[in-house]
């Protein structure tokens, strides 16, 4: 979602992977496109200049719902999401609620739901447990199994680099309003609930 010129791109398709990488910035969609050429791995990298938030909708949405077409047909795909953009990347989950929300029923258990690779950082004295808390709250699942947090790298004094690494959850992906639960807006009855 935040590819860079291509630091987890062009390993990838290096190993042959098929990648589909974004950056919003020009210059940094223009290196990109350069790096997947110069490591000749350009045929396995397509590269887009758009809003994270927009790549998801536009382009992930639509490559997930072709993966399971596929693996609806004998196929067997992993898929993966990296948001190496620690600042802001726990942010940004909330587009993969309902995102796959229109896919017929009958396509929906091909579709190989993401692994999420969502880089961050915290501040708080248990950390990982922070990170997990946060990005249940922004996916509005309390319920998140095996997320998994492990450290990167100290970017500077009392600043440590997380990646949280968890499997998006069906219900995420499919089937929960984001509407906050204390929301007014509907009689309980109507509320969806999300045991």
């Amino acid at each position: 979602m935040f590819a860079g010129v291509g630091p987890f791109a062009i390993p990838a398709a290096k190993r042959k992977c098929t990648v589909v990488a974004n950056d919003l910035n020009p210059e940094s969609y223009k290196w990109l496109t350069h790096n997947a050429k110069l490591n000749k791995v350009q045929n396995r990298v397509r590269t887009c200049n758009m809003d994270a938030r927009q790549f998801v909708v536009d382009v992930v949405k639509d490559d997930l719902i072709a993966v399971g077409k596929k693996c609806r047909d004998g196929n067997k795909f992993n898929t993966h999401v990296v948001m190496n953009l620690p600042s802001i990347a726990i942010e940004f989950l909330d587009v993969f609620c309902n995102l796959l929300k229109d896919v017929p029923v009958d396509l929906r258990p091909y579709i190989p739901l993401p692994m999420m690779h969502c880089h961050c950082f915290s501040k708080a004295d248990d950390m990982r447990q922070d990170v997990c808390d946060r990005i249940k709250e922004v996916l509005h699942h309390k319920d998140i199994d095996n997320i998994m947090v492990h450290d990167v790298r100290d970017v500077a004094p009392n600043k440590e680099m997380f990646c949280a690494t968890f499997r998006l959850p069906h219900d995420v992906a499919f089937a929960i309003d984001v509407k906050d639960e204390s929301s007014p807006s509907e009689p309980d009855s109507k509320k969806q609930r999300y045991e």
